[in-house]
């Protein structure tokens, strides 16, 4: 965890592609982070990154919700109901495979980031793409 730590504090940054992505959302869809992420690497990564300035009281940890982390989906169920969504209307993006099935058996549609895994460990989600600038949003109103 130390390691993990030093690296967060010293080598942390967004995605790249994230921020145009999210300024290009933000206004038309209720947004936030649901992360299994251990509270105190959480922490470093909102100091670093100014998470609850782009997610303010939208930021939600496993550690509020339940002792289970993914693919149980009570996280991204929590992240539902407190942004007042139906589990169908959300669409979650991941970089993991136990995101991605979490997602799945939350209900919710997922787009899968190669970011992290190859796409051969990704087939569950929805769409997969290798940047946030492949993301078409709405390409997702013809998924069922």
């Amino acid at each position: 965890m130390e390691i993990v730590e030093n690296f967060f504090e010293s080598d942390l940054s967004f995605i790249p592609g994230f921020r145009k992505f999210f300024r290009k959302v933000r206004s038309d869809y209720k947004t936030c982070v649901a992360t299994s992420m251990p509270k105190k690497l959480l922490d470093i990564v909102d100091r670093k990154l100014c998470l609850s300035d782009l997610f303010p009281g939208r930021i939600f940890s496993v550690s509020e919700v339940t002792s289970k982390g993914k693919p149980n989906p009570d996280l991204f169920l929590f992240a539902a109901r407190r942004l007042d969504s139906k589990p169908q209307d959300c669409i979650v993006i991941e970089d993991a495979p136990l995101g991605i099935s979490a997602a799945k058996r939350a209900g919710m549609k997922c787009i899968a980031l190669t970011t992290t895994y190859s796409p051969d460990k990704l087939l569950q989600a929805d769409l997969i793409v290798n940047s946030y600038a492949n993301i078409d949003l709405t390409s997702f109103d013809k998924i069922d």
